[in-house]
């Protein structure tokens, strides 16, 4: 999964590491199996609560709070390992901290206090909740079994992936007239956002790979009742722009969604109250290979199941399944 500023990606690759941003291996845990956003998010937390009560952290405060924290061991901060070339001996546990704070000051997130050293601060634009993932830095989320999640830009990662890619799952923001805090597109951006994210993704895409984009149907023309065509659009573009096939559109059904729209639905009544969401089912090549299989149903089958390990049950369509044998027969 490649967490972004805009989209949670969910992709099957044979992927199994990718370099992070500070250079150390992506799935090195930190004390209590966290990761390195975990303590990147630890490390900005003490920052804002420092700049809210109005005081500085220093590195000797900053080391134990960590700690105290669950994020960084007692242990790593005592312990003495020989770094570099010169085989001289350094705290791991504060060379990581070290690391990350020269990488958030990079992605200007973290000032120096004057000229004292080791003591840092938030710079003023990195007061707000949410931090955007600059174009170039790469870290490890979290990881499982089943695979991790990288937090990044989705337009600049996806670009220097290598492995072959199976399936893309994602539930991209809607086109909000009002943007959230994390950013949308709007209406008339939408189609070419969503083509310049996945863009990069099809040079991987294997044969019978799937893409399958959980969109809004509650988007409306302004001052009235129509619904938008941009979905209708989306789904040229994809298929005019990057050559993927429609295979299906799958219905989630949400009976927890609120009313609306209220103003056409529940009060003048001259629309349908909402209820559901598309999930569309992209392929790449929808022929598959030598003997007919369409690859992607299998990744369909996952991605619905994956929507339902998340709460969403989905009456959706059964989907076609295909015998395989020495040669092709005919679907039944």
């Amino acid at each position: 999964m490649v967490r972004s500023r805009y989209l949670d990606f969910m992709i099957s690759t044979n992927l199994h590491r990718t370099p992070s941003a500070t250079g150390s291996h992506p799935s090195r845990a930190i004390a209590g199996g966290s990761t390195q956003l975990d303590l990147f998010a630890a490390i900005q937390d003490v920052y804002r609560e420092a700049a809210n009560d109005g005081s500085v952290v220093s590195n000797r405060d900053l080391y134990p709070e960590l700690v105290k924290r669950g994020v960084l061991s007692a242990e790593e901060i005592s312990s003495r390992s020989p770094i570099g070339r010169s085989g001289a001996l350094h705290s791991t546990g504060a060379r990581r901290v070290r690391w990350l704070q020269q990488t958030m000051r990079t992605m200007g997130l973290l000032e120096r206090v004057g000229d004292r050293r080791g003591h840092w601060q938030l710079t003023p634009g990195a007061k707000r909740e949410l931090t955007i993932a600059p174009a170039g830095v790469a870290m490890l989320a979290f990881e499982t079994k089943y695979g991790f999640a990288i937090w990044s830009d989705c337009r600049t990662l996806f670009s220097s992936l290598s492995e072959p890619v199976h399936l893309v799952l994602t539930s991209p923001p809607y086109p909000l007239r009002k943007a959230r805090a994390y950013g949308n597109p709007t209406e008339a951006e939408y189609v070419d956002f969503i083509v310049r994210c996945l863009e990069p993704i099809m040079k991987t895409l294997v044969d019978g790979g799937s893409v399958c984009l959980n969109i809004s149907n509650d988007i409306f023309e302004e001052g009235s009742p129509s619904r938008s065509l941009y979905r209708e659009r989306l789904v040229l573009a994809l298929h005019d722009r990057l050559g993927l096939s429609k295979m299906d559109e799958l219905v989630w059904l949400n009976k927890s969604k609120a009313p609306g729209p209220y103003q056409w639905a529940s009060k003048r009544r001259v629309q349908l109250n909402v209820a559901w969401e598309p999930v569309y089912w992209f392929d790449r090549q929808p022929s598959g290979g030598a003997l007919g299989q369409p690859q992607g149903a299998a990744a369909a089958h996952r991605a619905a199941e994956e929507a339902d390990r998340r709460g969403r049950r989905t009456p959706r369509r059964r989907l076609l399944r295909w015998r395989v044998s020495d040669r092709p027969r005919r679907l039944r």
